[in-house]
């Protein structure tokens, strides 16, 4: 693969509902230290605007405990064949990089297991930062990149108004843990609803390519 440091621009990946759905999982672990909460207030914690309030909200009070049973659910999914193609087509021409509110060694080793770990420069959780903004731009003076060189592709409103504040352009997608019409309200630049169409996004916002073509 080409030199990561070589290319001129930046993807952004969120993990959890983006690179692999986990809403039911981080549902259903938050479920056993409050058997009352509902799936809509769960997904509200995803709507703050401040730096990764969402973690905090909705894991359990034992953060020990939360990482071993995310882990655990999370070892048993798999990430679309679709979602994998689009990384390794985008991995050829941009430095990938994931910023997450979930660890940096739990998704190491799941991305590891899927076989597509090499496709990405940089992976920085929650043990780096708790504000996805300050990891985007960590990574972003790190290749000497500025955010008008990187996209940042994401599936809550909270991430896009991280977005938003580092000054980075933000794509949505619909397939995690928020629906287009909460996307919507961060007003990101473009909302997706399939992998093709997101590669098609990036594409355009990155290389000003029309969509479809």
């Amino acid at each position: 693969m080409e030199d990561s440091h070589k290319k001129a621009k930046i993807v952004f990946f969120d993990f959890d509902g983006v690179i692999v759905d986990t809403s039911e999982t981080f549902f259903a672990i938050r479920k056993l230290s409050d058997p009352t909460l509902t799936f809509e207030k769960f997904i509200g914690f995803f709507t703050e605007k401040t730096p990764d309030n969402a973690a905090g909200e909705a894991a359990p009070a034992d953060s020990a405990l939360f990482n071993q049973l995310y882990g655990e659910h999370l070892a048993k999914q798999k990430i679309s064949r679709e979602m994998i193609a689009v990384i390794k087509v985008l991995a050829g021409k941009y430095v990938l990089a994931v910023v997450s509110s979930s660890r940096s060694d739990i998704i190491r080793t799941y991305l590891s297991t899927q076989d597509i770990l090499s496709y990405f420069s940089d992976i920085l959780g929650s043990d780096v930062d708790t504000s996805k903004s300050a990891k985007i731009d960590l990574i972003l003076d790190k290749y000497r990149l500025t955010p008008s060189d990187s996209v940042f592709v994401t599936d809550t409103l909270g991430d896009i108004e991280q977005a938003h504040h580092s000054g980075v352009k933000s794509i949505g997608v619909t397939w995690g843990f928020h629906a287009k019409e909460t996307l919507e309200k961060g007003q990101p630049k473009m909302i997706v609803s399939t992998p093709k169409e997101l590669f098609d996004s990036i594409e355009h916002l990155l290389e000003g390519k029309l969509i479809g073509l």
